[in-house]
């Protein structure tokens, strides 16, 4: 393989790997002649306050970081800048200040371009700019570290869907914009900083002019070329995408149970299912990555197979990361691509990344004696940064959950919802979650209604293995020994999190049935006494924190999760528990699966309840965040929203 002489010469070496390596131009000083300069976006030479937004750049090799699409076809250079993550585009959509939006320049995401000024004066700013709506179509533009009025909200309306070059103030009168008024001072001769800031996420820049002519006309196309007074382009890379094609990049395909096979028609990696010794079993590839250590989600691109719902898994030096099980699919979208992300992984210069995939068969296709058997097609994998500053933190082991209903609030009827999406949005739903029960403390009429609730946020969210789910009263028994199998797995690196939000009944059964080895490496945990001791009073049970305590499980209790702060405005402060008017936002979500955790609440109080309250799921969030290892006790409705949506906007 070409990469082993790549390594010889690092710049290469990312022209080869780094698909839509974003090349930093950190010693160019662009040139302004005759009164005008234009400049590249993605000709920056620095960025600041990138805690939450950060400029990503794009070009026709990068894969699409939102669900808009890549627009780098028609951008000048094939390139452009987007400020990521998205998560506002719409009114319906919450407005977070300093977060995904900002009407003050220069508090997030500022990137700086060097210009030398022969002649000193008023410039008039433009921006060529590809908005879709109404929540990105805004910025900033200031100069040597100052944000003056007149650079303050740039503003296009005209022209959605298109790259179009404009130069307008919003103001209070004219939200679209007023002609003229957007322009700079430049004090004297010589070089100056421009800085554009954040004023909405999801903001796409191609290029950008300053002209001392206030009759300046639009340009139509891509408008004038930059020039260059000092400097050259440095490949040096940062936080980019890189591209790994089966066919080309793993040079090693043959190191699992059964060996891939080239299938060049379809450009994939497959395996031999006519061999019967074949079937059932995992083939691998494998690859080394010598990029930028960063955060990145892996982007798997599997084909679908009419004839199978094959397996995929992802390692990264030998340590799973993902697990992703293809669709069934009508036999019109056989060989469709299918994209499975694994979100928010950390990789370093040197890591091995392994793919796998097996045969499968779901005996609808006859073929021969038998069926025909799907071969774990697939194509390619990406590596895009993570743009969601997720602050979700790798923890060993297993999550078992068990959640009841609080009979007078009926509190895990959001709670249950709650648990589920953030174990989904934070990539653990399958590799993690080993058990989720629900209902372990209800009377029938509530029965049927949590197990709607339950079985309807995992029909929506999607991404579990429905054998986890059990009803802790209807599946009494068969739940006690599906807890009992998993508490017998427990080992130091591979540990058990028993989570406890309601009655301790089942996992008091399943406790008392093991001995104090096998719970060495089991943890109960909880953020209320309430659920670890009035039930079991409630229920005259004997299983008590005493008697699991006694029988040697470790306890972890954290901080109360519906307990607000005073004095923090609701939706920052922790706590969990507040008023529903807080959350209303969520019926008009744009997406339906945010609209269904405000129809949980409708649900669990005929939309009488005056608290919308899912305290409960902070301990998903405090499992997601590092558990014992820095795992955030203090979750806000802020945070938890932050992550599911990160996740729907991360979706490729």
């Amino acid at each position: 393989m070409k990469r082993c002489m790549l390594l010889i010469v690092s710049n290469i070496l990312f022209v080869f790997l780094g698909i839509g390596m974003l090349q930093a131009q950190t010693n160019m000083v662009f040139e302004e002649v005759d009164g005008l300069v234009a400049v590249e976006a993605e000709h920056f030479s620095k960025q600041k306050k990138t805690d939450k937004r950060m400029w990503y750049l794009c070009d026709p090799n990068t894969p699409s970081r939102d669900n808009e699409g890549n627009f780098s076809a028609t951008a000048s250079g094939n390139a452009y800048m987007e400020i990521l993550p998205d998560t506002r585009r719409t009114h319906a959509d919450l407005l977070i200040h300093s977060e995904n939006f900002s009407n003050v320049p220069g508090v997030l995401a500022i990137i700086e371009y060097q210009v030398y000024f022969n002649n000193p004066g008023r410039y008039y700013v433009w921006a060529r700019c590809w908005s879709t709506g109404p929540e990105d179509n805004g910025m900033h533009v200031g100069i040597n570290g100052t944000w003056p009025l007149s650079g303050q909200r740039m503003q296009w309306c005209q022209g959605k869907n298109s790259w179009r070059w404009e130069s307008k103030q919003r103001t209070r009168e004219v939200h679209c914009g007023v002609e003229g008024q957007l322009y700079l001072d430049v004090p004297s001769k010589g070089v100056h900083t421009i800085a554009f800031s954040l004023r909405e996420d999801g903001f796409r820049f191609d290029k950008w002019i300053m002209t001392k002519d206030p009759d300046f006309k639009r340009p139509e196309d891509a408008g004038p070329a930059e020039r260059i007074f000092s400097g050259t382009a440095k490949t040096t890379p940062v936080s980019g995408s890189y591209r790994f094609i089966a066919l080309e990049d793993f040079e090693d395909i043959s190191s699992g149970v059964v060996p891939y096979y080239m299938d060049e028609a379809r450009r994939a990696l497959a395996i031999n299912a006519a061999r019967a010794w074949k079937r059932d079993e995992f083939a691998a590839a494998s690859t080394i990555f010598y990029g930028d250590r960063n955060n990145y989600d892996i982007q798997l691109t599997t084909l679908a197979e009419f004839d199978g719902e094959c397996t995929y898994r992802v390692l990264v030096n030998d340590k799973e990361v993902g697990v992703f099980i293809n669709a069934s699919v009508h036999v019109d979208d056989d060989y469709k691509p299918i994209k499975a992300v694994f979100r928010n992984v950390r990789l370093s210069a040197g890591d091995k990344i392994t793919v796998e995939s097996n045969t499968h068969t779901n005996g609808l296709i006859p073929e021969g004696d038998g069926t025909a058997w799907a071969r774990g097609r697939w194509t390619e994998l990406a590596l895009i940064p993570s743009c969601d500053r997720s602050i979700v933190r790798a923890f060993p082991g297993r999550v078992a959950w068990s959640a009841g209903v609080n009979q007078t609030e009926k509190s895990s009827w959001l709670d249950s919802p709650w648990a589920l999406a953030i174990f989904r949005s934070a990539g653990l739903s399958q590799r993690k979650v080993v058990y989720f029960g629900y209902n372990n403390h209800t009377g029938k009429e509530q029965s049927e209604t949590d197990d709607g609730i339950v079985r309807g946020t995992l029909s929506k969210w999607g991404g579990y293995n429905d054998e986890i789910l059990f009803n802790e009263i209807a599946d009494a028994d068969a739940a006690v020994e599906k807890l009992l199998e998993e508490i017998k797995k427990s080992t130091e690196s591979d540990p058990l999190w028993l989570v406890a939000t309601g009655s301790l009944e089942t996992i008091g059964r399943a406790i008392e049935r093991v001995n104090a080895d096998d719970l060495r490496f089991v943890t109960l945990v909880s953020h209320s006494n309430l659920n670890l001791f009035s039930t079991a009073k409630q229920h005259n049970s004997k299983y008590t924190l005493a008697f699991l305590r006694e029988n040697g499980v470790h306890y972890k209790k954290i901080n109360v999760q519906d307990r607000k702060h005073s004095g923090v405005p609701a939706w920052t402060s922790s706590g969990l528990k507040r008023k529903a008017e807080t959350f209303e936002f969520l019926k008009d979500h744009r997406d339906e699966r945010m609209q269904w955790l405000w129809n949980c609440h409708l649900m669990s109080s005929s939309g009488e309840k005056i608290y919308y309250d899912f305290s409960d799921a902070g301990l998903a969030y405090w499992l997601v965040t590092g558990a014992f290892y820095g795992g955030d006790e203090y979750a806000s409705p802020m945070k938890m929203y932050n992550l599911l949506d990160s996740f729907i906007n991360g979706e490729r």
